[in-house]
């Protein structure tokens, strides 16, 4: 992991580590291994390295073409176009979110940004081509400027541009745990229900598949289908709960 995070741009490094250390608070939260079904030491630092970019990757701000409609709201448009701008332009390697699921992520993420007052301020006058241009500017900055320039998730930059930093860092903040929650068992989901935040309970029940694994299976494989069998932009590792049987063993070690 370290090897991975010294190769990003310093700015950037500083926040993916404050991520990674709000993500071990979530751990803390929940008590470590006794909610966590097999999480160690390395889980964490393992998470973090999956989602950062390979050693080939160099950083360019590409013009991407999203798929918008006027039904979507602000916040969602901006949160589409900052990870799907992590993804082509930074080399992260981003799962296929669909835009309920991306929805879920708003409901989680913008209360947050929107404590501070300039943020909702600005958020709502912006327009999508202003998201736009926030973005693109955010990332030159991202790949710009020295870790020096970061203060309490604040850089030197336009009000804009740390409004897009601050949702990139609580998206990064989320996709670990919501991982992370992939190892939580339903009698651990039930026990600390009351101290997760509610969008995390919601997106545990509505994506993630916990009574059928020919459905879990078969939605991957039409998932990996979709980004045309690219496991660098799409998640490869399922972990399923299922109580032994011979049936479980039958299966096949690989699937073509």
């Amino acid at each position: 992991l370290e090897i991975a995070l010294h190769r990003l741009p310093s700015l950037l490094r500083t926040l993916v580590m404050n991520a990674k250390e709000k993500a071990k608070q979530f751990v803390e939260c929940v008590q470590n291994q006794i909610s966590l079904y097999g999480l160690k030491k390395e889980t964490l630092d393992s998470l973090v390295l999956s989602l950062l970019p390979s050693s080939q990757q160099v950083f360019k701000v590409h013009s991407i073409k999203y798929s918008l409609n006027d039904s979507m709201s602000i916040h969602l448009v901006l949160l589409i176009q900052i990870v799907t701008s992590l993804s082509y332009s930074g080399g992260f390697h981003i799962p296929m979110y669909s835009n309920e699921e991306l929805t879920l992520d708003v409901e989680g993420i913008f209360p947050l940004v929107c404590e501070n007052p300039v943020f909702d301020g600005l958020l709502k006058k912006m327009t999508f081509e202003s998201a736009t241009a926030a973005v693109k500017e955010a990332f030159e900055v991202l790949y710009r400027n020295p870790a020096s320039h970061y203060s309490q998730w604040h850089v030197e930059g336009t009000a804009e541009t740390n409004l897009v930093i601050a949702v990139l860092v609580q998206w990064i903040v989320r996709h670990i745990c919501k991982r992370l929650m992939q190892l939580m068992t339903p009698e651990a989901f039930t026990l600390f229900q009351k101290k997760i935040p509610d969008s995390y309970l919601k997106n545990y029940l509505a994506f993630q598949s916990h009574f059928s694994l020919k459905t879990l299976i078969s939605s991957h494989r039409t998932t990996l289908s979709i980004c045309s069998w690219n496991h660098l932009k799409c998640a490869t590792k399922l972990l399923c709960f299922t109580r032994s049987s011979t049936v479980i063993h039958q299966l096949p070690s690989e699937y073509p």
